[in-house]
C-alpha cells in the first residue's frame, strides 16, 4: 500500500506493520520561493505541513547535508521576506499572521497588525482578513519599509512595532456579500479557522523602478495601482477578469517602469483557462498572453511568471502542469520542462542567470544557467512554434559562457577526489549547438589570457583514452554542454600506479594526497570550438575571484605558481616511474632470452637496484596499511598539493620551504637512477652486444605528457 499526505508518501510491503520514511524523496509542497543577496545566494521557502526552510543554492558538502538547512520566520504557509540589511533577520507568515525571527538568538516576535482571535469567528466579523499566505514584501527602495496585506495594504517602518494602513479595501468584497451572509463550511462543521479567508489582497509588489508605485491584486478579481505611495488608488483590472478570479501574482518587469504582468487562475470555479496579462502603461491597457492556442494549453491554470532580467520579453511561466517559456513577450509559448517533473509550478525567481523553481509536490529546483536563452535569435521559425539559435543557419554555434566564480562551492572533491560533487557542476558551463554531426574531428580548447591552452576536449574518444585530450566531446546533432572544472590538467601518473582516494579501507596506497591539476587564476579565458581545419569559433568569458575573499591577484598568481611546480614535479617523478617500468620489463625479457648465469645474476642485481629507487619514488611493491608505510617522494609532493588546493590563499612559507627541502632528495634519487642506467645497465648492454642480444633501452618515453 502507498499512503500519501501533505508531507509526502510512505510505502508498506507487509500490510501496514512497517512503513518507509517520507524523508527519502523530494515531495515537498512549496507555496512561494525567495532568495537573498548573499554569496552564494540562499533559497527560502515555506513547505506545506512542515516548516519554512532556508538552504544554500550550492555548497561544498552537498545540499543533502542537513547542517546547511535551517528554519526561518513563519510556518508552512509563508511567505518569507529576508531583511536586505541583515540576512539573519527574516519575516514570515503563518496562516496570515506575520512574525519577525532573529536566527542569532532564536527569538521570534509576533508583529501582527491587529491580534484578533479568529477561531470560530465568521469572516465578516474579522477586522483584518489575513488569508493563508498574505503577502510580505520589503521595499526595493528603502530596506526599512516592510509591507503586509489583508484586505488592505499595510506598511511598517519600525520592524512591526507599529503599522499604518495605506489603502482602502482593494477587494470585491461588497460585490459578493451573499458569500458572507452565512458561515463558511457546514453542515457538519464550519470552516472558521481564520486561514481560509476570501476577499483579500493576494498579490502585492512595489515597482523597483519608481518609489511608491504599488500594485495589488485580490483573490476575487481586482487589480489596483497607487502611484503616490498609497495616497490614492485606481482600479486597473484587466478587461475580461471576472469576479472570483484569483490574482495569484503580479510581476513588475525589471526592464521598464509601468510594465507589469498579472498571473491569475479560476480553477476553483471549474474554469481551467491560463490567464496571463501584460501592461506597458501602468494598467491603462492590457494584453492577454494566453488564449489557449499559442502554446500554453487551454486547460493549464497559471500560477507564476518571471521576465528574464537580462533579456526583455523572455518570459517563464509556471502552470498547474509544468513550465513554459516565451521568447517573444508572450506571443508564443513552448514547453520548458527539460528534466523537471510534471507538477504544479507555484513560484519562480530569476537570480544571477539562474531560474529558481518552487513546485507543489516535487520540492525546489534550480536551472543553473540561462545564458544560452539570452543568446537565441529573435527570429521565430516553424510558423511561430519554435525559437531557434541564430547558428542553425550556419550549422554550428558556440555560445558565450557566463562568467564564473572561483570558489570552493561544489569543489569538495578537490580535497577528497573520490567524492563526487552533489551540487550543480562546478566550473564554467560551455554550450554549443550542432545542426549535423561533424565528419571531421571536433575539439574544444580553453585558453588563458596569454593564449596557453589549459584544457582540450575532442570528439575522438581514442585521443582522450591516450591522454592526448582531457575529455570527450558529444557530437550528435543538437544542443550540448561541457563543463570545464576550472583546473589545469592533472599530474601525470605512470600506467599501473593505482591511486586509491579513500585509503582507510585498503591495504596498499601507492600514492596518498592530491595529484589533480591546480585551479586556474582569476582572469580572462577563451573557449574555441574547432571542426577540422575549416571551422573555428571563439567566445570569451571571465573567471572571477570569490567576492568574500581579500586575496590579491599577486597572491592568486603565487598560489598557482607553486601549485603548478608541485604538479610538474609529481609528473616528472612519475615519468621516471614509467621509464623504470619499461626498463624492468626489458630486463625480465633479457632474463628469459639469455640463459648464462652471469647475465641472469647481473639482471637480477640491476632490477633490485632499480626497484629500490622506485620504492623511494612511490610505494612500489609495498604492502600494508598507510599508517605503517613510510611516505615516499610522490606522496610528499602530493601532500603539499593537498594543502595548496584547500583554499584560495597565498601559500604559506612552510609549504614553499617543504617544496625546497624535497629538492635534495629528489635530485639524489634521480641521480642514483641515472647512475644505474648509465653504469649498470650500460655495462649489461655491452655484455649483451657481445652475445648478439638486443640491448635494454632506458629512455622509456612511452607516456603522454599533459
Amino acid at each position: 500500500m502507498i499512503e500519501s499526505n501533505d508531507g509526502g508518501a510512505t510505502v508498506t510491503l507487509n500490510g501496514g506493520r512497517s512503513w518507509t520514511t517520507q524523508l527519502n524523496q523530494p515531495t515537498a509542497e512549496f507555496y512561494t520561493v525567495v532568495v537573498d543577496d548573499g554569496f552564494p545566494y540562499r533559497v527560502y521557502a515555506p513547505q506545506q505541513d512542515n516548516t519554512t526552510i532556508s538552504l544554500p543554492s550550492r555548497t561544498e558538502g552537498g545540499l543533502t547535508s542537513y547542517q546547511n538547512w535551517f528554519e526561518v520566520a513563519g510556518c508552512e504557509t509563508g511567505p518569507i521576506a529576508v531583511d536586505p540589511r541583515d540576512p539573519f533577520i527574516t519575516y514570515g507568515g503563518c496562516q496570515g499572521q506575520i512574525s519577525r525571527h532573529d536566527r542569532r538568538t532564536g527569538q521570534t516576535r509576533s508583529i501582527v497588525e491587529y491580534p484578533q482571535e479568529y477561531h470560530g469567528r465568521a469572516n465578516r466579523e474579522l477586522v483584518l482578513r489575513h488569508q493563508w499566505a498574505s503577502q510580505i514584501r520589503f521595499s526595493p527602495h528603502d530596506p526599512g519599509v516592510l509591507y503586509h496585506t489583508s484586505q488592505y495594504v499595510h506598511r511598517t517602518t519600525d520592524e512591526g512595532q507599529s503599522w499604518e494602513t495605506l489603502s482602502p479595501d482593494l477587494t470585491r468584497w461588497a460585490e459578493h456579500a451573499e458569500l458572507h451572509a452565512t458561515p463558511p463550511g457546514g453542515p457538519v462543521t464550519y470552516d472558521q479557522t481564520g486561514v481560509e479567508i476570501y476577499g483579500t489582497v493576494f498579490a502585492f509588489e512595489e515597482s523597483p523602478h519608481e518609489r511608491g508605485v504599488l500594485w495589488a491584486g485580490s483573490d476575487d478579481g481586482r487589480v489596483s495601482i497607487s502611484r503616490d505611495a498609497g495616497g490614492s488608488w485606481q482600479d486597473v483590472t484587466p478587461p475580461g477578469m471576472t469576479l472570483h478570479t484569483t490574482v495569484n501574482e503580479i510581476v513588475v518587469s525589471p526592464h521598464a517602469a509601468g510594465r507589469a504582468f498579472v498571473v491569475a487562475h479560476r480553477y476553483r470555479m471549474d474554469d481551467f483557462r491560463p490567464l496571463i496579462w501584460r501592461t506597458d502603461d501602468y494598467g491603462a491597457t492590457w494584453d492577454l498572453l494566453t488564449d489557449g492556442t499559442n502554446g500554453i494549453p487551454a486547460d493549464h491554470p497559471t500560477r507564476a511568471l518571471q521576465e528574464d532580467s537580462d533579456r526583455r520579453g523572455l518570459l517563464y511561466a509556471g502552470t498547474e502542469f509544468g513550465l513554459f517559456v516565451s521568447f517573444d513577450d508572450g506571443g508564443h509559448w513552448q514547453p520548458f520542462q527539460l528534466n523537471l517533473p510534471r507538477t504544479p509550478i507555484t513560484d519562480l525567481v530569476v537570480k544571477e542567470k539562474d531560474l529558481v523553481v518552487a513546485t507543489q509536490g516535487r520540492s525546489l529546483w534550480i536551472l543553473d544557467d540561462l545564458t544560452p536563452l539570452h543568446q537565441l535569435a529573435d527570429r521565430i521559425a516553424g510558423g511561430g512554434s519554435t525559437v531557434v539559435s541564430e547558428a542553425r543557419t550556419a550549422g554550428t554555434h558556440l555560445f558565450r559562457p557566463r562568467d564564473v566564480y572561483r570558489t570552493r562551492l561544489g569543489f569538495g572533491f578537490l580535497s577528497d577526489p573520490g567524492r563526487r560533487p552533489e551540487n550543480p557542476p562546478p566550473g564554467a558551463i560551455i554550450y554549443y549547438w550542432l545542426q549535423d554531426a561533424p565528419e571531421e574531428e571536433m575539439t574544444l580548447e580553453i585558453a588563458d589570457a596569454a593564449g596557453s591552452v589549459v584544457k582540450r576536449f575532442s570528439s575522438d574518444p581514442d585521443r582522450a583514452g591516450r591522454g592526448e585530450t582531457h575529455g570527450t566531446l558529444p557530437h550528435a546533432p543538437g544542443m550540448h554542454r561541457v563543463v570545464w572544472d576550472l583546473r589545469w590538467p592533472d599530474a601525470y601518473i605512470a600506467e599501473g600506479v593505482h591511486e586509491v582516494r579513500s585509503g582507510f579501507r585498503v591495504r596498499v596506497q601507492p600514492i596518498t594526497g592530491y595529484t589533480g591539476g591546480p585551479i586556474a587564476v582569476p582572469g580572462g579565458y577563451t573557449a574555441t570550438l574547432r571542426i577540422g581545419d575549416g571551422f573555428a569559433q571563439s567566445r570569451s568569458f571571465r573567471l572571477l575571484a570569490d567576492p568574500r575573499l581579500d586575496t590579491t591577484p599577486a597572491e592568486y598568481a603565487e598560489l598557482f605558481d607553486l601549485s603548478i611546480r608541485v604538479r610538474d614535479r609529481i609528473s616528472e617523478i612519475q615519468r621516471h616511474v614509467s621509464r623504470i617500468q619499461t626498463v624492468l620489463s626489458e630486463l625480465d625479457a633479457v632474463g628469459e632470452r639469455v640463459e648464462e648465469d652471469e647475465i641472469s645474476s647481473r639482471v637480477s642485481e640491476i632490477s633490485e637496484s632499480i626497484e629500490a629507487v622506485a620504492r623511494e619514488l612511490y610505494k612500489h611493491g609495498l604492502e600494508g596499511d598507510h599508517a605503517h608505510l613510510h611516505p615516499k617522494l610522490t606522496t610528499e609532493y602530493a601532500r603539499i598539493a593537498s594543502i595548496l588546493v584547500t583554499g584560495d590563499y597565498r601559500p604559506t612559507a612552510s609549504a614553499s620551504r617543504r617544496f625546497d627541502d624535497l629538492e635534495t632528495e629528489f635530485q639524489r634519487q634521480l641521480g642514483e637512477l641515472e647512475r644505474i642506467f648509465r653504469e649498470d645497465v650500460g655495462a649489461l648492454n655491452e655484455a649483451l652486444r657481445r652475445l648478439g642480444v638486443q640491448a635494454v633501452g632506458v629512455s622509456g618515453r612511452r607516456e603522454l605528457v599533459p
